[in-house]
Formats: C-alpha cells, sequence, structure tokens
C-alpha cells in the first residue's frame, strides 16, 4: 500500500488486489459480522437491505478492484 497526495493535497491512498481484498474483508467483517465474499453472495440475492448505509458502503467498495466483476454479476 501506498500513501501520496495529489498537488491539491487530497489523500492518495493504492493498494494491491490483495490489499484491498483484505481491506474489504475487513469492513464487512467488522460492520456486519460477515466476510467479503458473504456479502457478495448476499447481496446478489438480494438478502440485504439496501437502506442499510453499511451494505452501501460495502457495494462501493466491491465494484472496484478485485471485486469488479463480481459486483456486477
Amino acid at each position: 500500500m501506498t500513501h501520496s497526495e495529489t498537488t491539491e493535497g487530497t489523500p492518495v491512498i493504492e493498494m494491491t488486489a490483495d490489499e484491498h481484498r483484505e481491506f474489504v474483508d475487513q469492513i464487512a467483517r467488522r460492520r456486519l459480522d460477515m466476510s467479503a465474499d458473504e456479502f457478495q453472495r448476499c447481496y446478489r440475492a438480494a438478502k440485504l437491505d439496501d437502506s442499510d448505509p453499511d451494505v452501501g458502503l460495502l457495494a462501493a467498495l466491491t465494484a472496484n478492484g478485485e471485486y469488479g466483476d463480481r459486483a456486477a454479476a
């Protein structure tokens, strides 16, 4: 993981696919008490409440990086 800033001072964090996957998994476990893979299965099966801000956060995070193709499935 690398940290930098834009010329305007906006923080930029770059992660490898593995780092991103671990990051998303940690958030899913902390906020929804499930793994990122379990989140994806439940989200695709429409078993989660889309009005829950944590579900929205995880949906956004899994729409990028390693999870991109799966999130759209």
